[in-house]
């Protein structure tokens, strides 16, 4: 009986040794996080372009992709512009990178939850920040999904009333009316309105009075994206965060590696995008960045980040941002050094 137990043990002793080498095999070939299908389906693009010269327009519109095609239809500030290219025209690597074959440029990057996509490119003298929004079919809109608080980050080219940054708070109403307060601008000024939002059934968001102003709410009803033209002229890019209730934050949530996209607007105009290393006590550091004018990277050094327990990103003179409920991206603005150029930033949580 001994001799059987001993026997059973050392069976079991074998297995154990077996299942673990079985798992560290498993190890060395880890699962692909993204794959093409993940592109597959239709996205809501808002885009903002600025040229050397500072002077810029919006892009907003459709891109469908499919296994056979990809079809972009978008209207810009001045004009429109549609085209189909053949697949794969538009890559992602296993890491959520996204290149395009017919513009070597174009940067782009997959964010963790496969919903949205944040990129950067170059033509000539005009650099352009994209991001599109993954629709989900059979998603119904109603005024009510816009009740609530949301903080809107803004940026504007081209001159105008509201040229530069901007960031706010708004309350809106089952009904669409919505009061803007905690208004801040890059040139000091501060101020508060309010408007009325109308939204479609299949998400798209209007403003009474505003014929320009064009929006899409997510299907999570979180995230809204707007490209409209101020009262001079200005091409504007918008992004408004819902606050969810009871959701709280600490250094900890921005804690790992982001993917980052920066768009320059002022007296300096360009994008760039790269790296950016958060420890725990929100201590960030930047690596491989691209700046699409050709200039080269000066390191920072550490960048200190401070966060309230309400998702607000603080640092420096004017950093202001937010980290969405999900934890996996913050929209934020902020000036340069010399107060004449102004940045928006959309920083991704990757895998």
């Amino acid at each position: 009986m001994q001799l059987s137990l001993k026997l059973i043990a050392i069976m079991l002793f074998f297995i154990i040794i077996i299942s673990c080498k079985k798992d560290d095999n498993t190890t060395n070939n880890p699962i692909q996080a993204y794959n093409q299908s993940d592109l597959y389906g239709t996205w809501i693009r808002h885009s903002l372009v600025t040229s050397s010269n500072n002077t810029g327009y919006w892009i907003h519109g459709s891109e469908s992709i499919n296994a056979a095609t990809t079809t972009l239809n978008v209207t810009l500030a001045n004009g429109s512009w549609d085209t189909t290219y053949a697949t794969p025209s538009i890559l992602v690597s296993s890491s959520g990178v996204i290149t395009a074959t017919y513009d070597a440029a174009a940067h782009s990057f997959l964010n963790v939850n496969k919903n949205l996509i944040v990129g950067t490119t170059k033509r000539g003298q005009s650099y352009t920040l994209i991001v599109d929004q993954k629709t989900v079919p059979g998603t119904i809109y109603s005024a009510s999904d816009l009740q609530g608080i949301w903080l809107s980050h803004y940026l504007v080219t081209g001159g105008g009333l509201w040229s530069g940054w901007i960031h706010s708070k708004s309350t809106i109403d089952n009904n669409g009316n919505c009061t803007v307060s905690e208004v801040v601008k890059s040139d000091g000024n501060t101020n508060t309105s309010s408007a009325a939002f109308s939204i479609s059934s299949s998400g798209v968001i209007s403003v009474n009075g505003l014929a320009t102003y064009n929006g899409f709410l997510s299907p999570d009803k979180q995230l809204m994206l707007t490209n409209l033209t101020d009262g001079g002229g200005g091409s504007g890019l918008a992004v408004s965060q819902k606050l969810v209730p009871g959701t709280t934050y600490s250094k900890a949530d921005l804690n790992g590696k982001w993917q980052f996209y920066n768009l320059l607007v002022g007296s300096e105009n360009w994008t760039e995008h790269g790296i950016m290393t958060i420890d725990i006590n929100g201590n960030a550091v930047i690596s491989d960045v691209v700046k699409d004018n050709g200039d080269t990277f000066i390191n920072p050094g550490i960048i200190p980040m401070s966060i309230t327990s309400d998702g607000v990103l603080t640092f420096g003179a004017d950093f202001h941002g937010f980290l969405g409920a999900d934890k996996k991206t913050i929209f934020a603005t902020m000036g340069d050094d010399s107060g004449n150029a102004y940045c928006f930033l959309v920083i991704l949580k990757m895998p």
